[in-house]
């Protein structure tokens, strides 16, 4: 096995076995602490998989169609810590919002917000706030109404992505009925579609009003992972970016295995246990994770 020496680094370096992302190869550059403070920071860094990337192309090829009433709509619901929350982040880096500097407004054609209840004033607050444009919060629901469906055509929207649709059931059913009857007017009036996410109470909103759950053509369940060969590539993409002198082999079937249990499958709880070995890993200067590391860690998933 050929090894390499990075600059600055006073230890050999095991690369040829493997691929790193430049990031990761960038961060061995660093010393332990920066180390793993890059470590920490794989919690912001995105993992491909292939439910999310059938999620985004189904997303993408419905926001490219033409402005038209009663287009479909995309839902990707599951568990807490099962990856909604990254889903949402990520789609809206691939879609930025764009500052056309030679037009007289920025280019958006989608819109991400949370939401935190069917609240319907609250709701157009995030919009606005979302895409800049200043408001008033004091305002009638019907002027911030009549300003969102402004600026909105204005800028060019075409979808909204929206994250914790399980919150418009928050409320009374009266109140939750007529959220959902104006998220429908605007997708009306504006001809655009809908990617929402949230937890399996998600269904349970579009639910409450049928013209709107007849839109959701296109339901996503994110699930706990499985111990197989999916899951294996998954651990090849998050070793990619570790900043470990030593291969781990995390797809290795026995450390597979460990590491499905010791997380129960959940994406958010097993990058988590992979920084948290890797921290240790470099904190020991054992510079790889195995099972007996993993067997140090004493890591609880808080379910």
């Amino acid at each position: 096995m050929t090894m390499n020496v990075l600059k600055g680094s006073p230890k050999t370096i095991d690369l040829a076995s493997r691929q790193l992302k430049d990031e990761a190869i960038h961060a061995l550059q660093l010393n332990d602490e920066q180390r793993i403070t890059a470590v920490w920071g794989l919690k912001s860094q995105w993992i491909p998989y292939p439910l999310a990337n059938s999620i985004f192309h189904q997303a993408e090829e419905l926001l490219e169609r033409a402005p038209a009433q009663r287009l479909p709509c995309v839902l990707a619901f599951g568990e807490p810590n099962t990856g909604k929350t990254s889903l949402y982040k990520r789609y809206l880096q691939r879609h930025p919002i764009e500052l056309n500097l030679t037009g007289d407004a920025i280019q958006a054609k989608v819109i991400g917000v949370e939401i935190g209840g069917p609240e319907e004033g609250l709701f157009y607050d995030s919009l606005l706030a979302a895409v800049g444009a200043p408001f008033r919060g004091s305002a009638t629901v019907e002027k911030k109404l009549h300003q969102v469906l402004q600026i909105l055509s204005r800028i060019g929207t075409r979808q909204l992505l929206i994250d914790e649709l399980n919150t418009a059931i928050s409320g009374p059913l009266l109140k939750q009925k007529k959220f959902l009857m104006r998220l429908k007017f605007l997708a009306n009036e504006l001809g655009l579609t809908i990617f929402a996410t949230g937890t399996q109470d998600a269904k349970l909103a579009i639910a409450v009003d049928a013209q709107i759950s007849s839109r959701f053509k296109h339901v996503f369940e994110l699930k706990p992972w499985t111990f197989d060969k999916e899951f294996r590539k998954l651990l090849v993409n998050f070793e990619e970016r570790l900043p470990l002198r030593q291969a781990s082999e995390l797809q290795e079937p026995r450390l597979a295995m460990r590491l499905r249990d010791l997380s129960e499958g959940y994406m958010g709880d097993l990058a988590e246990l992979l920084m948290q070995a890797s921290a240790l890993a470099i904190k020991t200067k054992t510079e790889r994770i195995d099972l007996e590391l993993l067997g140090r860690l004493n890591f609880k998933t808080g379910r």
